[in-house]
């Protein structure tokens, strides 16, 4: 066996000390490496050092030949003879399966408590969850089998693991059916039995602080034949520090002082992932006359910080490129197959929203059917907000089978196209409906590898494709999976993965830890030098903890403490002499949960601790600023060009629009001018538009019915509205409304039979009902003003008119209190009145201006009532308010208030906005002040224009 250390020395970043290794720095000829095998401990670190040579022998002019770099992987891989071994979809697949298919009354040890639900779900879970620990016990060359049997001594819970033991049994049988090898078999038994490529004349093991057990099995085998080199990233003074294989010896480093020159500008405390990505930019400003951009390194062990980084380096002209690939699972072809699962399996309204709002269908549907995305969600919002349908399936029958097809015109049709992909899932195989799916949507892009988003496209699209290949095996097919578990599957398969891009124009790589020891720039920043990052820990494991990974020989948190401290060691070692190497630690998460300094950062002399525990846990030295929500880009609130002429000409006003207009001018003009309104549908009950239509429109009714209102039997009269109450629901929301929906129906019955007894009271005083819903209008200012009042009754013996509002809020309103308000400094002085000597301020004229518009009718000349009939929560409440002491110096102050907004309106006075109003439709679009959210300069021009 030849086995042989070689310590590199640490005076320079290991890609350089491995190639100076490899490579002399003066060549004669053309370099052939293909008699070495060399191994690096990632992909990443691979692609550094086969640049590396490539670079040096270019610089010299010469030819760099067959240089084979792998990874620990390459060992326990399947040869290319070998065909039967089971894929990854295959792998859960089979273990779903058995999962499902045991009794598990029979593994008490493993589920001692409440037997799960034996579902789909939870196999392809607990499949996944035994799939980890067989991984892990795979670094070390163990089967489950194992432990039970050489280990049962030191296990505290045997029968678990005997469980286990049954349960990896019954899924080798059942692969074994299908005539397939599991890949940890294969891998154990590649260890036992290496091979290497022909002519391979030894194999250098490239600074690889931690291989796995089995990696060393397999080398082991090998060095009875093939000289092994293990290179090792530190001087040879040290070399009592490192075992046979290279690996740092736990006891050696666990406690090991770590000298950071200079710490009190190399470690920093940032307060959160965006404060420290701004430190990052400021060491890189610091250093611009000693390191230019392709001078600087960044590492990042807590990947969460990536996007803050990334977009601020964007943001300054370093392009950053993530090596460590790209999650499938956020691309959009991975988003719109699952919203496609979601549609299928659930069926729910909020599945058909997310896949009927998926950006690519709505694109399609434009291309294909010239469907207006802009009416596709605008009637997707009414709709929902009108009926509140539970299902996709509650929208398709009704829309279908109604006359509001006319009315949803665009949402039909687009109704009808996921009515079609649904069907084909029915009636297809799983795999030929997601790919019709995808042809479909996307049969009209045609894409360019040149372009980056058409890139990911590419790769993504691949690797779909890949994974669905795999779902039309025979052995697949032979499981019987369901086409919704297999969706499921697909999804989880695609989930795990990740894709790779080019570098192209990158400028600064953002590197994981064990990738940044291989980046031979001479500035380094490390940033999230937190614990759990650096050093990496292993969280809590429920077959594996850390005590007995220890008594397994499998790596634990000891061994990565000893890894991590010998790689700070050699990041900052290698940068002593001609560069510098930064440590910055945040304070909190990306998520704003509390995070700790890396313990390593306190591996400094006894008289250093105090101040460097005083930096790590003190307060970050950056500017803190208490300031309101940044504006990253000012409203443009000035009309659009295709707004119709109609509506900057104000023809028509409603009596209820002046109350908009007197709490904010700017909000009126929001609402009433640009039309704005928020829509959305996550609306789940009726809100207090739709209940007092509810209720109005059963009041209606009643007015409507001669015999229900001049009714003296409450019983009758009861009976009569709760029938139009729920004949109103069902044609609102279908004969099973939401349950939310059904308790709202309950208070409005409760509401409508105090209106009943209230109602025959009336009856029996002498009221009577004169008009109903009544629409009225008149000129005023060159405006026609309208309104359509509730009610109007009159006694049979006095003659006395009301003039009545509905109201359906909690609490009792009194009229006066509706309409006047206190005075405030930014008030217009028309609508400043005086009220028994008190000053007040016109918030609402409503009632007021029915009785003006009443005047020009030859039935309400002279005084009448104003009030409301107030239908409260407390429904002992029910009844009507009248406005009382009302005076005609009030109505003649509501008419001049009224002339005179519609003077301001037609002028286009709608600035400045009130700071605040009671119910603010347009909160979201204000985080801040109203004046710093939108672009007044041009606003204030519009307004100029006009006046």
């Amino acid at each position: 066996m030849f086995i042989k250390r070689h310590f590199l020395g640490w005076n320079a970043p290991i890609t350089t000390k491995v190639r100076e290794f490899l490579v002399p720095e003066q060549i004669s000829g053309p370099v052939d490496l293909g008699k070495d095998l060399i191994i690096v401990p990632t992909r990443q670190a691979g692609r550094r050092l086969r640049e590396s040579l490539a670079f040096h022998c270019a610089e010299r002019k010469t030819a760099l030949l067959s240089p084979r770099v792998v990874t620990p992987a390459y060992f326990l891989r399947p040869d290319e003879e070998t065909t039967n071994v089971a894929n990854a979809t295959e792998v859960s697949a089979v273990w779903a399966n058995a999962l499902m298919n045991a009794n598990l009354a029979q593994f008490k040890g493993l589920f001692p408590a409440r037997t799960p639900d034996q579902d789909f779900p939870w196999a392809l879970h607990m499949g996944e969850i035994i799939q980890r620990l067989r991984d892990t016990l795979a670094d070390g060359g163990y089967r489950i089998a194992d432990i039970p049997r050489d280990f049962s001594e030191i296990l505290e819970e045997l029968d678990r693991w005997q469980d286990l033991d049954k349960l990896e049994t019954a899924y080798i049988d059942k692969l074994g059916e299908f005539g397939f090898q599991d890949p940890h078999e294969l891998g154990v038994i590649r260890a036992e039995q290496p091979e290497l490529p022909k002519g391979t004349r030894r194999i250098v093991i490239a600074a690889v602080p931690d291989p796995i057990s089995l990696m060393i099995r397999a080398l082991e085998k090998l060095a009875e034949q093939t000289p092994i080199i293990i290179l090792i990233h530190a001087p040879e003074s040290l070399a009592d520090d490192f075992d046979d294989w290279g690996r740092p010896i736990t006891l050696k480093w666990q406690k090991s002082l770590i000298d950071i020159p200079d710490p009190e500008i190399n470690i920093s405390l940032a307060s959160s992932p965006a404060s420290m990505s701004h430190k990052v930019l400021e060491v890189i400003a610091s250093e611009q006359d000693h390191f230019g951009p392709a001078d600087i390194a960044i590492g990042v062990p807590d990947d969460s910080f990536i996007p803050f980084l990334a977009a601020d380096l964007d943001d300054r002209g370093l392009p950053p490129f993530d090596p460590s690939g790209k999650a499938l699972k956020a691309h959009p072809l991975y988003l719109l197959i699952d919203s496609y699962r979601a549609l299928i399996s659930e069926g729910s309204y909020a599945a058909f929203s997310a896949f009927l709002r998926n950006a690519d269908i709505l694109d399609f549907l434009q291309k294909e059917y010239s469907l207006s995305t802009l009416k596709i969600l605008e009637e997707l919002d009414k709709y929902q907000n009108d009926h509140l349908p539970m299902g996709w399936e509650d929208i398709a029958n009704r829309i279908t089978q109604s006359n509001e097809a006319r009315q949803f015109e665009h949402l039909y049709k687009a109704v009808e196209f996921v009515q079609a992909q649904v069907a084909a899932f029915h009636d297809n195989d799983f795999d030929t409906a997601v790919l019709s799916l995808l042809q479909t949507v996307y049969q009209l892009r045609t894409v360019n590898p040149q372009n980056p988003d058409d890139e990911e496209f590419i790769a993504v699209a691949k690797a779909i494709d890949t994974a669905l290949r795999e779902f039309a095996t025979e052995s697949i097919r032979a499981l019987g999976l369901e086409k919704k578990h297999a969706l499921d599957l697909l999804l989880r398969r695609l989930g795990a993965q990740k894709y790779y891009l080019e570098r192209e124009n990158a400028v600064i790589d953002l590197e994981g830890w064990l990738e940044i020891p291989w980046n031979d720039a001479p500035l380094l920043i490390v940033t999230g030098m937190n614990d759990g990052s650096v050093p990496d820990s292993q969280l809590s494991d429920m077959f594996l903890p850390d005590s007995l990974r220890v008594r397994l020989n499998l790596r634990h948190d000891a061994d990565r403490l000893a890894r991590d401290a010998y790689l700070m060691r050699t990041l900052i070692e290698s940068r002593r002499e001609t560069g510098r190497t930064c440590f910055i630690t945040s304070k909190t998460s990306s998520s704003g949960d509390p995070l700790k300094p890396s313990r390593l950062l306190f591996r400094c002399e006894d008289n250093q601790l105090p101040e460097r525990a005083k930096t790590l846990f003190g307060d970050p030295e950056e500017e803190r600023t208490n300031h309101p929500a940044t504006i990253n880009f000012p409203l443009q609130v000035t009309p659009p060009d295709d707004i119709r002429p109609e509506q900057m000409e104000l023809q028509k006003l409603s009596v209820t629009a002046f109350k908009d207009y007197l709490a904010c001018p700017f909000r009126f003009y929001l609402k009433h001018i640009l039309g704005m309104e928020e829509l959305g549908d996550q609306k789940t009950e009726m809100d207090s538009l739709d209940f007092g239509s509810l209720v109005h429109e059963v009041l209606q009714e009643m007015a409507e019915n001669e015999q229900a209102h001049k009714s003296e039997n409450e019983r009758e009269l009861i009976k009569f509205l709760h029938s139009q109450a729920e004949s109103w629901i069902k044609e609102r929301f279908g004969k099973t409304p939401p349950l939310p929906v059904q308790i709202q129906l309950d208070s409005a019955k409760q509401r409508l039979s105090a209106t009943a007894r209230v109602q025959v009271q009336l009856t029996g005083e002498g009221w009577e009902i004169l008009h109903h819903e009544m629409r009225i209008s008149t000129e005023m200012n060159g405006v026609i003003v309208s309104g359509r009042i509730d009610r109007i009754d009159r006694h049979r013996e006095t003659g006395q008119i009301r003039v009545l509002d509905y109201k359906t809020s909690d609490r009792v309103t009194l009229p006066e209190a509706a309409h006047l308000g206190s005075t405030s400094p930014n008030a217009r002085d028309y609508a400043v009145t005086s009220i028994n000597g008190k000053e007040k301020r016109w918030i609402d004229l409503q009632l007021l201006l029915y009785q003006i518009l009443l005047a020009d009718e030859m039935d309400f000349k002279g005084q009448l009532e104003l009030g409301y009939f107030n239908l409260p929560k407390a429904i002992n409440d029910t009844g009507i308010t009248i406005w009382e002491n009302f005076r005609e110096e009030q109505l003649e102050s509501a008419k001049h208030c009224a002339k005179s907004v519609i003077e301001d309106i037609k002028n286009r006075r709608f600035w400045p906005p009130t700071a605040r109003v009671q119910y603010d439709d347009f909160e979201s679009l204000f985080p801040a002040d109203v004046t710093d959210c939108i672009d007044t300069e041009s606003f204030e021009a519009f307004m100029k224009r006009y006046s």
